[in-house]
């Protein structure tokens, strides 16, 4: 019993530390918890970078440019396919263009994959796996 509940408490306090790790880096993407998400998977696949700032740097200008773009127009997400070629541009854009971060084709694709899902679970108001 006494060993259970030192393991409880191991994995309690780790379990805190994922969360407030978490909530700092949901707390970088002004409380979006899209972006931190997406932000979390591209650093476990590596893509397109491994340097954390660098992604950081380059996924809050294009956050900045995708969240004005569905802002001008809201109808933008019920056309996935229209949309899904936009946010294909602005990675490319963003990421390769103006903060010069390696984009393969595959690369680009896994990215798009992600922020796609991300938005349209958000309109449709399911919440992540």
């Amino acid at each position: 019993m006494v060993a259970n509940i030192a393991a409880l408490k191991c994995i309690d306090a780790r379990a805190r530390e994922l969360e407030r790790k978490n909530q700092l880096l949901r707390a970088k993407y002004a409380n979006d918890a899209k972006y931190a998400r997406l932000h979390k998977r591209l650093l476990e696949n590596g893509e397109p970078t491994p340097n954390e700032r660098k992604l950081f740097e380059a996924l809050c200008s294009l956050k900045q440019e995708l969240d004005a773009k569905i802002s001008e127009n809201s109808q933008l997400l019920t056309n996935p396919a229209y949309t899904e070629k936009m946010v294909t541009r602005l990675i490319i854009e963003q990421l390769q263009n103006k903060h010069s971060l390696p984009l393969t084709p595959d690369g680009c694709r896994f990215i798009n994959h992600l922020v796609m899902k991300e938005y349209l679970d958000e309109r449709n108001g399911q919440q992540p796996a």
